[in-house]
């Protein structure tokens, strides 16, 4: 049996995307590898700013606490670019040549910002999560992963019609607007929006907060809707994980994003896209019923399965 080390995201929400194998018998998964929190309030100061500073081997030293042995070593963000730029991966690599070295790159606008080229001569795969991105940097594709929560109540207990649940990313106007749009035509809305514009300007469906709700009860707002809301952010047009989960719990998907009809889900009775925000109708909630036919294709233990069979034997 193949085992992993896995050094995962630090952001919470995605972070939760991996629950499923962090308790896999062959599964070490650490979220922070460093000696204390203490150590991570500066780590990420100088991941931020190493770029131009001297001491990375140094600060490697200093900030990385237990070194695990694994076969296979995958990386979250942001420990991608500091366990690359450390030497930490090539470290590893020099003691134990066989072991194999996965960057899994779960935000676009970081990917970009990269060395992806000088990388990917020390990580033995790379992957992203578009498909076009991974064409264009060479880079391997894979979807987001996704682990899908159990124990909520998916029965006749539902509160909206559409959810948005986010960071505003500059789309606050826009959001208020399809909000404006939606309670016009009757239907409830569902939005929490993360934008410093000030709790007061919230009202019925509509909120304004300044952090990322908890992953298990953003889920549990997303069960509780028929619609989820997807949309592009500037300079990107790659799909959120949004779309991931609306397709894991069976909920119609409303985008302005068209690159939805690649996506290996997409289905018309379920998905609809719209250029003019007036004219969004209630058609949106047609064919709830309807079925993705998902089979547990998005979980992170079919991920490790990939990555198992492309390791060299």
């Amino acid at each position: 049996m193949i085992s992993f080390v896995i050094y995962g995201p630090t952001f919470e929400a995605t972070d939760a995307l991996f629950d499923e194998i962090k308790h896999l018998q062959n599964v070490k998964y650490i979220q922070y590898p460093i000696k204390s929190r203490f150590f991570y309030f500066f780590s990420r100061v100088h991941m931020n700013r190493l770029k131009w500073l001297p001491g990375w081997k140094i600060w490697r030293s200093i900030y990385i606490g237990q070194e695990y042995a694994g076969d296979c070593y995958i990386y979250g963000n942001p420990w991608i670019y500091f366990m690359y730029k450390s030497g930490y991966v090539q470290r590893i690599k020099d003691n134990n040549p066989s072991s194999y070295h996965v960057a899994y790159l779960t935000d676009i606008n970081s990917a970009r910002k990269l060395p992806l080229e000088d990388m990917k001569k020390v990580y033995d795969r790379m992957f992203i999560f578009d498909k076009n991105f991974a064409k264009e940097h060479g880079l391997d594709y894979y979807p987001l992963v996704y682990s899908k929560k159990e124990g909520f109540d998916t029965g006749n207990d539902i509160i909206s019609d559409v959810v948005f649940i986010g960071q505003s990313k500059g789309r606050t106007q826009k959001l208020i607007k399809i909000y404006e749009r939606l309670s016009s035509i009757g239907m409830s809305c569902d939005f929490w929006i993360i934008d410093d514009v000030g709790a007061e300007k919230s009202r019925q469906g509509l909120h304004f907060v300044n952090k990322p709700m908890d992953p298990h009860e953003s889920i549990e707002h997303l069960i509780k809707s028929k619609v989820v809301l997807e949309l592009k952010s500037h300079g990107v047009d790659a799909l959120s994980d949004r779309v991931i989960k609306a397709v894991v719990y069976n909920k119609n998907i409303i985008t302005d994003n068209k690159k939805i009809v690649d996506f290996d889900f997409y289905n018309t009775q379920k998905m609809h896209i719209f250029d003019d925000i007036d004219g969004i109708t209630k058609s949106i909630l047609d064919n709830y019923d309807e079925k993705y036919c998902y089979n547990n294709d998005y979980s992170p233990i079919k991920f490790l399965e990939k990555i198992e069979g492309m390791i060299p034997k």
